[in-house]
């Protein structure tokens, strides 16, 4: 899995990348278009995907926003639903990408979040397994996903939330991939450059 050496440049020269989420659609032929239509601190609101966009990528920003930093270069569970809601509906949307940005716009590290044949066939089949009160296997696992992240979004506990979240997703077929740049490695939830501790 990877998003190219252009595109990570293009991400990194974006005006205000340190501090304001951005976020692209990456078509079938490779080329990153822009999707932000407002860019705040802590998110961004996007326009909708079109029918020859693939991949889904925007970035996290470690800043300080209403009274908490964000410590985590995961997905939020608010990012994980609007990716279950959208590619459905666009069956070449299969990749979503989360870019953790640094202190000095440059790209830590990337989540990766996948969905193939075999997962697709499960959210397919979601009000089939609503009504099935014998699931069993993956299927079960993919429901259970579904409502940790129904819970509500409470700051304090989100991280781990996430992180259960994309487990349970993992379980169920869902290829998720935590890719470090040159420099950095993944701890737990986030990208940390090699010389530092982490506790």
């Amino acid at each position: 899995m990877n998003i190219g050496i252009s595109a990570k440049q293009r991400i990194e020269k974006t005006p205000q990348i340190a501090s304001m989420e951005m976020s692209w659609y990456r078509r079938v032929s490779g080329e990153l278009r822009p999707a932000a239509l407002d860019r705040m601190p802590t998110c961004v609101a996007s326009k909708s995907p079109t029918e020859i966009d693939k991949m889904f990528i925007h970035t996290h920003c470690k800043v300080r926003a209403r009274g908490w930093m964000r410590s985590s270069d995961l997905p939020s569970l608010r990012d994980i639903n609007i990716f279950l809601r959208n590619f459905p509906r666009f069956p070449n949307l299969t990749t979503y990408v989360v870019a953790a940005i640094d202190y000095e716009s440059r790209v830590k590290g990337y989540t990766f979040m996948r969905a193939g044949k075999k997962f697709m066939g499960l959210v397919n089949n979601m009000e089939r397994m609503r009504k099935d009160t014998d699931l069993k296997g993956n299927e079960r696992k993919y429901f259970q996903a579904k409502l940790v992240m129904s819970q509500g979004e409470v700051m304090d506990k989100e991280i781990k939330k996430s992180r259960k979240t994309l487990k349970a997703l993992s379980k169920a077929g869902m290829q998720v991939r935590f890719i470090p740049m040159p420099g950095y490695k993944f701890i737990k939830d986030r990208f940390v450059k090699t010389e530092e501790r982490f506790e």
